[in-house]
């Protein structure tokens, strides 16, 4: 019975696939919204190449959908392809993946979290630091340390001092 509902399953996905690549946003915003609903727990990484591909979409709305499902991939390569989102010219997806990788727990989001501090916009940089404190690795420690160093800007240099001091204390 679970043999033939997994071919079920598979026989959906493929033209969701194809689907997914036709050039119209509205159309590809809802292709993926049904796709992702059709994968169950743990099925995100057997669709790794086809989830990159809508990780590096040109739609800011298809990259938003896709973050916290391609972050419940475990492994560093998905982490990695992450972090680089930080850097999206969108500001939303900026921020949706700044707190998929705190969400993660792992010790491989902390690049990425470290990159967003870099931002020119002050609230991507904050939730950066919002990001390490979820994230609750004490790796992060000398990082915040250098940052308070070079900070020029003393209300970020305060958070990031409060942040550095949180991780310490766990």
């Amino acid at each position: 019975m679970i043999a033939i509902e997994k071919r079920r399953l598979e026989a959906a996905r493929e033209p969701l696939r194809l689907l997914g690549r036709y050039g119209d946003n509205e159309v590809r915003r809802l292709v993926v919204k049904a796709f992702l609903s059709l994968l169950g727990p743990g099925e995100a990484p057997s669709e790794f190449d086809f989830l990159l591909s809508l990780l590096y979409d040109g739609d800011p709305e298809i990259k938003q959908t896709v973050i916290p499902v391609f972050a419940t991939i475990k492994e560093r390569r998905a982490l990695n392809m992450l972090a680089g989102l930080v850097i999206d010219p969108s500001a939303e997806v900026k921020l949706t993946v700044i707190q998929a990788l705190a969400a993660t727990g792992e010790r491989d989001a902390i690049e990425g979290l470290q990159r967003a501090i870099f931002d020119e916009d002050t609230v991507i940089r904050v939730a950066a630091l919002k990001g390490l404190e979820q994230l609750g690795r004490k790796e992060a420690i000398p990082f915040l340390e250098e940052v308070i160093a070079l900070e020029r800007d003393p209300e970020f240099k305060q958070q990031a001092t409060a942040t550095r001091d949180l991780l310490k204390s766990l």
